[in-house]
């Protein structure tokens, strides 16, 4: 019993581990390993370095990416194309 309590972080899914690898990045944001390296040497995306490893902690991810949330300007207009295409019909 004990064995398989501390083998449970070896079959925890990624999205409830605290940082991600490139890899799981990758993933989560349906992108290349090579654009997370990319958005990585260009300082675009919140990253930790660990030796030579790159990991990438959930909820900076997430605040990183409702940054790059588009917003309208004008208030009531669609933000999305699919708002935009709701709109018509």
């Amino acid at each position: 019993m004990d064995s398989e309590m501390n083998h449970k972080s070896d079959v925890e899914p990624f999205n409830f581990r605290p940082l991600m690898t490139v890899s799981d990045l990758a993933k989560y944001l349906a992108v290349s390993k090579s654009m997370i390296y990319k958005l990585v040497e260009e300082e675009e995306i919140p990253y930790i370095k660990i030796g030579k490893s790159l990991r990438f902690k959930r909820e900076d991810i997430e605040t990183w990416i409702e940054s790059k949330r588009f917003k309208p300007t004008v208030p009531g207009v669609a933000s999305t194309r699919f708002e935009r295409m709701l709109t018509i019909y």
